[in-house]
């Protein structure tokens, strides 16, 4: 009998996410820009939702999810949909969005 779970096929997205997850810090431009799209937004959700864990607030998560969907040039839609989070929610990560790319 086996001793370990074997796990199914991840994809990109969950790979991402449980990276994102995980992270300590946020990988370099040029690390983040080398993985799929789908491993870019796993990454970001899964970040935004560790981030909200530790803070125990969902404004958190989506706050965090704009800055850094804006800072890796990750699709707004494609973040949006991925989220999926109430209205007042999206509304904080549009404006996070805005304002880190309003930063130089």
């Amino acid at each position: 009998m086996a001793d370990k779970l074997i796990r199914g096929r991840q994809t990109p997205f969950d790979l991402g996410f449980e990276h994102g997850a995980e992270a300590e810090e946020d990988p370099t431009p040029l690390e983040f820009c080398s993985r799929v799209p789908e491993y870019q937004v796993g990454f970001i959700v899964g970040r935004a939702y560790s981030e909200s864990i530790k803070r125990a607030n969902h404004a958190t998560a989506a706050a965090t999810a704009g800055a850094l969907g804006s800072r890796f040039g990750v699709d707004l839609n494609e973040l949006l949909k991925a989220m999926r989070l109430s209205d007042e929610h999206e509304r904080v990560i549009r404006q996070a969005y805005d304002d880190a790319r309003a930063r130089p």
